[in-house]
């Protein structure tokens, strides 16, 4: 039935196609259409069938591996709250390097995103209704490790970038005609060693997502409050 074919396509979206996604798209196809034919049996049209066999289930979230049920609220909280302390580490580490015109800009760029942040966080954490509180969602625990392996991987090639970039623009001139380089007084020393470590400060993206990880377990939903609501 191609309506319910396109409708357990549109369920897993999401997700990427692998052995136990097909199984269970499958599984779930013969099931729906399982329904519809029962329904009919007993005398259902089969457009209001197919409507109820859809509506019997709305998410297959639960059914794939790696997925956890948490306290999506309380969990989205708190991973802001480590972006927003990551956010004011780096700000306060980044003012020193602001004797270069590079530092001047990332230390800005942390301030603004560090206070856009925190203001979405007290905005969201005033709320206190018992719905949002409790709120329950599921979060893909092994997109966020791929994303969190990725993020490294970034970094790892930001540092290389910029530091090829940062000894082209100083030296370049230096290796292409063979001169010797020459640095002047602690102030060129500085600033050499500032633009050599300002992209060290981006290492808060991956360790965010290392932190978004590790709070999965701190919020999950256990059985017994799954029993309890």
């Amino acid at each position: 039935m191609e309506e319910l074919k396109s409708y357990v396509e549109l369920l897993f979206s999401r997700y990427r196609n692998s052995t136990r996604i097909l199984e269970l798209k499958e599984e779930i196809l013969s099931n729906l259409e399982a329904k519809v034919e029962d329904l009919t049996a007993r005398g259902m049209e089969k457009e209001e069938a197919v409507r109820q066999a859809k509506a019997s289930i709305t998410s297959v979230d639960g059914l794939i591996d790696g997925n956890r049920l948490v306290y999506y609220n309380q969990y989205k909280l708190e991973v802001t709250q480590v972006a927003v302390l990551y956010g004011v580490i780096a700000w306060i580490l980044t003012l020193p390097l602001k004797i270069v015109d590079t530092g001047i800009w990332v230390n800005e760029v942390f301030l603004v995103l560090t206070l856009a942040v925190g203001i979405w966080y007290l905005l969201q954490r005033s709320r206190k209704e018992q719905e949002y509180v409790q709120h329950t969602a599921y979060v893909r625990v092994s997109r966020l490790r791929w994303m969190h392996k990725a993020a490294w991987w970034l970094f790892g090639l930001l540092i290389v970038v910029m530091t090829a970039f940062t000894t082209a623009v100083q030296f370049g001139s230096n290796f292409w005609y063979s001169t010797p380089v020459k640095i002047e007084g602690p102030f060129q020393v500085g600033a050499l060693a500032v633009r050599y470590l300002l992209p060290a400060f981006f290492m808060i993206i991956p360790l965010l997502y290392h932190a978004a990880i590790k709070l999965v377990s701190k919020y999950e939903v256990n059985h017994e409050d799954q029993n309890e609501e």
